[in-house]
């Protein structure tokens, strides 16, 4: 997966590369240190996706994101921020995000919030509670997340989930806060019960 980034800060951009060519899974193809670069380096290096820092200087915020989705409907921006606020973070997907990243996250952790993000399996590592309007009815469970809460309902812990799935753990916890914010719930138990609440309505329908 070929990967652009934004940012002015050496070290971060040096830990970024390090990290990332250890996955495997992805090819820098360039960095962006100001603004004014960014639209120029997507032409020339045709990225799959973008880590954005907002922080970078001549970006326009959030409007940096329009701006390449526009250009790009097909290139995948994920955002990262320090921003755990829900409101933020749902700001950041209206503009068309596909992703956010924290600052704070576990470097060995990058890989996979990337690829979750760039998959839509996650959308950020502290998912927002659900707007007063979104339901289980109304969000349904990808495949993937349901096989997840499936296990979970069988008290299998993350390590043996990701076992069992042949995943990480960390992608084990992207699915299940997903599905938490899916739910509008707030931890295993309450999601497991959701699950066979759900089944057993269907057996007796």
């Amino acid at each position: 997966m070929k990967i652009l980034i934004t940012n002015d800060r050496p070290l971060l951009i040096a830990g970024a590369r390090e990290v990332l060519a250890r996955d495997g899974d992805f090819e820098i193809v360039g960095v962006a240190t100001h603004g004014a670069e960014l639209m120029t380096l997507i032409a020339a290096r045709h990225p799959d996706v973008i880590l954005l820092d907002l922080g970078t200087p001549g970006l326009e915020g959030l409007a940096s994101v329009d701006r390449i989705r526009a250009a790009y409907p097909s290139l995948a921006v994920v955002v990262l921020s320090d921003a755990t606020d829900p409101v933020e973070i749902r700001a950041a997907a209206r503009h068309g995000a596909s992703g956010v990243v924290l600052t704070t996250i576990d470097p060995r952790d990058l890989g996979t919030a990337i690829r979750n993000a760039v998959q839509h399996t996650a959308f950020h590592t502290v998912a927002p509670p659900p707007l007063e309007h979104e339901s289980a009815q109304t969000l349904e469970l990808s495949p993937r997340e349901l096989e997840v809460l499936e296990a979970v309902a069988t008290g299998l812990s993350n390590r043996e989930i990701a076992m069992k799935l042949w995943v990480s753990e960390p992608t084990v916890k992207f699915h299940l806060t997903n599905v938490y914010r899916k739910l509008g719930v707030t931890n295993r138990t309450q999601a497991a019960r959701w699950l066979l609440d759900r089944n057993r309505h269907a057996g007796t329908a």
